[in-house]
């Protein structure tokens, strides 16, 4: 009688087990063609949205190891889009993104650390128009097979990467704060 209760006991955590070893997959991969990364910002009161259609990276994920766990995100600013070609085009100026000098802004994680089930803290530095901040960001992961998404947004202030100098310095036009979100799929 023993022996039974024993043997369904041993079974059930070794599917406990398989289970567990089968959400802690580790990623290598990222499909910039199944990923997003779009802003909001708010320009004269209005909140508006845009994204970036052209970015690319590296991604080593494993969340038994995450000590060794990093990211670098590369988004080609040139790639804005904010519905309004106008607009994009103002974007690449000097005064906002420089694009001639500086073509792409670069996330490099330092640090991922769980905080809850399925998310995790990224710490690292975002450079933007030559200028680098430390940035921490919440990050969400949904395994769906073979590949999982990562999702998540956070705030940076555009004041602190000049984007938006001279007479567009001014935070009355369009907002200081700029809204990230992304979406990147990992496999």
């Amino acid at each position: 009688m023993i022996k039974p209760l024993h043997t369904a006991l041993l079974s059930g955590a070794l599917s406990l087990l398989t289970g567990l070893s089968a959400q802690a997959a580790a990623y290598q991969s990222l499909d910039a063609g199944n990923s997003r990364i779009g802003f909001e910002y708010t320009q004269m009161g209005v909140k508006l949205d845009g994204q970036f259609r052209q970015f690319e990276g590296h991604l080593n994920f494993d969340p038994a190891a995450l000590d060794k766990s990093k990211v670098v995100l590369k988004v080609a600013l040139n790639s804005v889009d904010t519905g309004s070609p106008e607009a994009d085009d103002e974007l690449q100026d000097v005064r906002w993104f420089d694009i001639d000098a500086h073509p792409q802004a670069t996330f490099t994680s330092t640090a991922i650390r769980e905080v809850a089930a399925q998310q995790y803290e990224v710490t690292g530095t975002l450079q933007i128009k030559g200028r680098e901040q430390a940035a921490t960001v919440l990050a969400t992961l949904k395994p769906n097979g073979q590949a999982a998404v990562f999702s998540g947004q956070f705030q940076i202030k555009r004041g602190d990467f000049a984007i938006g100098e001279g007479s567009w310095s001014s935070y009355d036009v369009v907002a200081n704060e700029i809204t990230v979100n992304f979406q990147i799929q990992a496999h």
